[in-house]
């Protein structure tokens, strides 16, 4: 391990280990300019994890106000699926010609 203050560098066994990345998302990313975000990137979404992008939905970290806890990011993942399968079963495609 590496202590980033002192630059100090010690070994420690384990037997495992949770690695944080930060507290500030990666959304700069090409393909999400259109995603409405936050001052700090966070993706704003409404309770069905709707963007503001028809079709785009979000979960987990990187969605604004999210508490940043695993069980948190499993839920909006089931409910940005629910959402999802609710949109595409009320989408009307055009007839099928043979």
């Amino acid at each position: 391990m590496k202590n980033k203050k002192t630059g100090e560098e010690s070994e420690h066994s384990c037997e495992a280990v949770f690695v944080f990345i930060g507290l500030l998302p990666e959304t700069d990313v090409k393909g999400l300019e259109v995603v409405e975000k936050d001052e700090d990137g966070f993706i704003v979404a409404d309770n069905m994890m709707r963007t503001n992008v028809p079709g785009v939905y979000v979960a987990g970290d990187i969605r604004k106000d999210n508490p940043r806890q695993i069980a948190i990011a499993t839920g909006d993942g089931c409910i940005a699926s629910y959402s999802a399968e609710e949109r595409n079963n009320n989408l009307e495609f055009p007839e099928w010609e043979d």
